[in-house]
């Protein structure tokens, strides 16, 4: 029986935080973030979650989310002083993750309680450009 995808690549995670930050490791080509940008965009994530458990307005759990109390905990956590995460949060929003004072929805998994999330990427090729050149380095 063939399956609905044609390759499909299990991704372990021992816990929700650190889901996020491999769902922004693997977005890096979108963001190009450093690696503590990385760790505190995935705090700000958890931290996102956890409001969700509790908080039934949609619109105010961003707000939440870069409260001073949610940013002492994500300093603490990031080991961090504020004008450290000053600096980061301004990174942040060059790297589109942050937009005005949201997280960008773009950088925010639809996961469900199940303990699995999917992502299904569609490469659009445009045969119409084949190239036998070498393919771009980074």
């Amino acid at each position: 029986m063939k399956s609905q995808f044609d390759n499909i690549a299990k991704i372990p995670c021992d816990s929700m935080l650190s889901f996020f930050r491999l769902w922004l490791v693997f977005l890096k080509p979108f963001h190009n973030m450093k690696p503590k940008e990385i760790e505190v965009a995935s705090y700000m994530l958890y931290t996102r979650m956890k409001m969700m458990e509790k908080v039934i307005d949609k619109d105010l759990i961003d707000d939440l989310v870069f409260r001073h109390d949610s940013k002492k905990q994500i300093m603490k956590w990031c080991g961090i002083t504020q004008v450290h995460l000053n600096t980061i949060i301004t990174r942040l929003r060059e790297a589109g993750f942050i937009i005005e004072t949201r997280i960008n929805p773009r950088y925010v998994p639809n996961y469900d309680d199940s303990g699995t999330f999917r992502l299904m990427l569609m490469f659009d090729i445009d045969k119409g450009k084949e190239n036998t050149g070498n393919v771009k380095k980074d």
